[in-house]
């Protein structure tokens, strides 16, 4: 159904005509008889959720009105399957009609799958304005005529309409070819926990502004990383990691790691008050729990650089925070939806400082 050949918005109009005139729109047939195979299924559908979450989403995704209208209801069937389906693995999904107390009644497997197929699609350049607003519309009914379901799927159904929001945003600011004056990414997994998600979003943004010699404001990006981190030899989760930084195995490992990207970027920036203060951080852990000295050694050396590099710059501290005083009361056109400070230096673009939040817009310079 989304091979090119079947893709008729691609044509132009006479050719779409023909085509439709002689075989009508396969993809909208095939999505009919795709449906009825669904709810033909019966109890058996749950065990295709969420194996075909992703299937599905993508032939709701065609920009065929009539195909998604007629597509999209099947996502709640799905909700309901494995909302009814039982905690237990080892019984069927009627054996739950025995014995109420067995219901899973969430639907987190579904949700998950659904988060992780949606970004996936959307930055290859699927869906569009039209498809969020069909799937919130059609999906907020149906949630709404559901008695048990009713809180959770409505909760669900605003989730996935905020995520395509920001993710067609996203994407519309990564084909613009000014990317120096424009820049945003998304508050969305962050507060919904996708650590996983997260994490791969500010890599995006930390690339992003390494793009545009942003050096300092990708040191503040990864620092949002280190704050999902601790200074421990816990066994690093697959979730915190990225890919970035595949062949660190625990929090302490991948967290130096980090600052000492975060350093390099810090100095780049010419910012080297926060190198320092992220080296002397550093260096805690250096003398107090690992006791590497070697290392410990070699970035006091280096700290020792950044201090004549301030000496160097005299006067300019002052200008940084009579500028971070000023614009943090004045300038409201950052759409920040967490705490975040503003610094200029007196050479370089606005600076913003992020505390767990990825939705910002940064004005011309």
């Amino acid at each position: 159904m989304t091979q090119d050949a079947l893709q008729l918005e691609n044509f132009s109009y006479n050719k779409r005509m023909r085509i439709i005139s002689q075989y009508k729109d396969m993809r909208r047939e095939m999505g009919f008889e795709i449906r009825s195979m669904w709810f033909n299924l019966g109890q058996n559908k749950v065990q295709f959720v969420p194996s075909l979450v992703g299937l599905i989403l993508e032939m709701t995704l065609i920009p065929e009105p009539e195909l998604r209208k007629a597509t999209i209801p099947i996502f709640f069937d799905m909700m309901q399957c494995e909302f009814y389906s039982s905690r237990y693995e080892i019984e069927s999904f009627g054996d739950t009609k025995r014995d109420s107390s067995h219901i899973k009644a969430n639907f987190s497997d579904f949700e998950n799958e659904m988060i992780v197929k949606l970004d996936a699609l959307f930055e290859g350049g699927k869906g569009d304005v039209e498809y969020k607003s069909l799937f919130h519309d059609i999906m907020i009914e149906l949630c709404a005529q559901h008695t048990t379901m009713h809180e959770d799927g409505i909760k669900f159904v605003k989730i996935v309409s905020r995520l395509m929001e920001s993710l067609l945003e996203y994407r519309s600011i990564i084909v613009d070819e000014n990317k120096e004056n424009t820049m945003s990414c998304t508050d969305f997994y962050s507060e919904i926990n996708k650590k996983e998600m997260y994490i791969r979003y500010l890599n995006k943004l930390f690339d992003l502004h390494l793009e545009c010699d942003n050096f300092t404001e990708a040191a503040y990006t990864l620092e949002l990383h280190t704050k999902l981190l601790h200074w421990s030899d816990e066994i690093l989760s697959s979730l915190l990691k990225g890919e970035k930084y595949a062949m660190a195995k625990t929090h302490r490992q991948l967290k130096e790691a980090l600052y000492y990207t975060i350093i390099d970027n810090y100095s780049k920036g010419k910012m080297w008050e926060c190198a320092i203060k992220k080296c002397q951080e550093l260096a805690e852990q250096y003398e107090q729990e690992t006791f590497d000295y070697e290392r410990l050694s070699a970035l006091h050396n280096r700290m020792a650089v950044f201090y004549d590099d301030i000496m160097k710059r005299q006067g300019q501290s002052q200008n940084i925070f009579e500028w971070a005083t000023t614009v943090k009361v004045s300038h409201n056109f950052y759409k920040i939806k967490f705490l975040c400070t503003v610094v200029r230096s007196t050479r370089d673009s606005p600076i913003l400082m992020l505390e767990y939040s990825m939705n910002f817009q940064k004005p011309n310079c």
